[in-house]
């Protein structure tokens, strides 16, 4: 048989008692939208001090809402040049054998 809302009645109903204290700290939930720019920006989602930033050296805070597009042209360049750099395999700089003439 399959359970809807017009036959719910006829099954029983096991429910879940929770016995441990709620960890929910007042003021402290966070909603989705905030999950989701925490998550973009690459800062921790919980479990610690929510209000702390992670500190990157290289961003060094920049806004980007309120730079123009010759600045955003620029940064942007720069990040493609570095992605570039990190996933060009390596090549080791071997010396040439010489045939012994």
């Amino acid at each position: 048989m399959i359970k809807n809302y017009l036959n719910r009645k006829d099954f029983d109903h096991k429910g879940q008692t929770f016995s441990q204290p709620s960890q929910t700290v007042p003021d402290h939930a966070m909603t989705p939208r905030q999950l989701l720019e925490r998550y973009a920006k690459g800062m921790p989602l919980g479990g610690h001090d929510i209000n702390a930033a992670i500190w990157d050296e290289e961003n060094n805070g920049v806004d980007l809402r309120k730079l123009d597009l010759v600045d955003l042209q620029i940064l942007r360049d720069g990040i493609q040049e570095e992605i570039q750099e990190l996933t060009t395999p390596k090549t080791k700089d071997k010396p040439e054998v010489s045939d012994g003439q």
